[in-house]
């Protein structure tokens, strides 16, 4: 949580895949099976054998994590954004933040998640009166965020012509993905104050 700044009801697949870093479980058995290796860096007698063995651990679980991750019941809509382990950790530009978590994990400040938490009595858009406020419906479609949206379409567009898009296309570049972090923060920021001013809030 602390390093993606995602909402406590965020699985613990989903986090990991959104920091990027290996499950905690699969860390502690890799830790276990590489503790020689470790002797050597500390001991400063690291060999060519060493970091060979390392690397050679570490690649087997992360097909170990992937394999886990393809298959999960949960996550599923950050699955979209990272079908594979591989697909997440050859994007290291990708620092989820308080408002990219919210788009990547769909647990956030749309009418979708909140009414499914009982945070709102239905799920519809209190931007535009959309009957389903979900993350889809902002990122795509909202009439009223048709600005903040200029600049991500834009810069989405020099590498497909499809939008809506497939939301992982989002994160495939850098350049992308600053948009998309600057779109994130525009929406939430100006929703968070529009509820402020109406005397209403979510955390």
């Amino acid at each position: 949580l602390a390093i993606t700044r995602a909402y406590r009801t965020v699985s613990t697949e989903a986090l990991a895949i959104l920091a990027g870093v290996l499950p905690l479980d699969l860390e502690l058995l890799m830790r276990g099976k590489s503790e020689a290796e470790t002797v050597a860096v500390r001991s400063g007698a690291m060999t060519a054998e060493n970091t060979t063995k390392i690397e050679t651990l570490r690649a087997e679980f992360i097909h170990r994590w992937n394999e886990r991750w393809v298959v999960s019941e949960k996550g599923r809509w950050t699955a979209q954004w990272f079908p594979t382990v591989q697909a997440r950790l050859r994007r290291p530009w990708v620092v989820p933040d308080h408002y990219t978590s919210q788009f990547l994990s769909g647990h956030g400040d749309f009418g979708e998640y909140l009414s499914r938490f009982a945070f709102k009595d239905d799920a519809h858009c209190e931007d535009c009166g959309h009957e389903t406020d979900s993350v889809t419906h902002v990122l795509f479609e909202c009439p009223s965020f048709s600005q903040e949206r200029l600049n991500l379409r834009l810069e989405v567009g020099t590498v497909t012509a499809n939008w809506p898009c497939e939301v992982e296309e989002m994160t495939q570049s850098e350049r992308i993905y600053k948009k998309f972090e600057t779109f994130c923060k525009e929406v939430l920021t100006r929703r968070a104050a529009k509820r402020t001013e109406a005397g209403g809030g979510v955390n």
